[in-house]
C-alpha cells in the first residue's frame, strides 16, 4: 500500500489561522500520540503511547481558535 505524509511547522500552521483572522485563545502540547508510530514507543495508558528514548517530548498539540 501507499503511504502518504507531510510536515507541517507550528508556525505554518498557526500563522495561516491567524492571517485567516482568527484569534489564538489557547496551544497546548501533549506528550504522548493516540498511535504506535514510531519505534520505540510504549503504551502508558490506553490509547496513549510515548517514546521511550525521548521522554517528555511532545507528540500532539492542539489550538483553540476563534473568529
Amino acid at each position: 500500500h501507499k503511504e502518504y505524509t507531510w510536515q507541517h511547522t507550528l508556525s505554518d500552521i498557526t500563522m495561516a489561522l491567524l492571517n485567516a483572522g482568527l484569534v489564538l485563545e489557547e496551544f497546548r502540547e501533549y506528550d504522548y500520540s493516540p498511535y504506535n508510530c514510531w519505534p520505540n514507543m510504549e503504551e502508558k495508558a490506553p490509547g496513549k503511547f510515548r517514546s521511550k528514548l525521548l521522554p517528555g517530548v511532545p507528540h500532539l498539540f492542539s489550538l483553540k481558535m476563534r473568529g
